[in-house]
């Protein structure tokens, strides 16, 4: 969310655009976090009230569109950068990649030899390698340790 509002506010302010996030008021978040399942994921479409609440005002062909969310672009300078920073942490028996993850499914990744999305559409293999190298650091920078059935690891 605050990449997303970031970005937001970037690319309004520096085009003289005053634009209003209006859903992420606290009380809304709250109430819609609480309301359940049913409420919110009807017919197989996500958003169900919100979409139904504007029913007569916006367009069927947007209400219905499928989700698209903002587009990125990566350098492939960045990419690397993330490659030789992962390659770093498998070669380092005492990383927590090691100990999370399959290591073998990470070098794969790495080597492009799969093409599948994480997380669904938002995350994609940069995003994911992003992710590992964000974890990794959480857990340096602030001597995360793990127990598991009572044993450290």
């Amino acid at each position: 969310m605050k990449q997303l509002l970031y970005r937001q506010e970037m690319m309004t302010t520096n085009n003289n655009i005053n634009a209003l996030s209006p859903f992420i008021d606290i009380d809304l978040v709250e109430f819609c976090y609480n309301l359940p399942s049913e409420y919110k994921y009807k017919n197989n479409k996500e958003k169900c009230i919100l979409k139904e609440s504007f029913y007569n005002e916006i367009p069927f062909e947007i209400t219905n569109r499928i989700k698209n969310p903002y587009p990125k672009t990566y350098s492939p300078i960045y990419k690397n950068l993330l490659i030789n920073k992962i390659k770093e942490y498998l070669d380092d028996k005492n990383s927590s990649i090691n100990k999370f993850y399959k290591k073998e499914e990470i070098v794969k990744l790495i080597n492009n030899e799969t093409n599948i999305p994480f997380y669904g559409q938002l995350m994609t293999e940069t995003q994911f390698l992003a992710y590992l190298v964000q974890f990794e650091e959480w857990v340096k920078i602030y001597n995360i340790k793990f127990i598991i059935k009572g044993t450290q690891i």
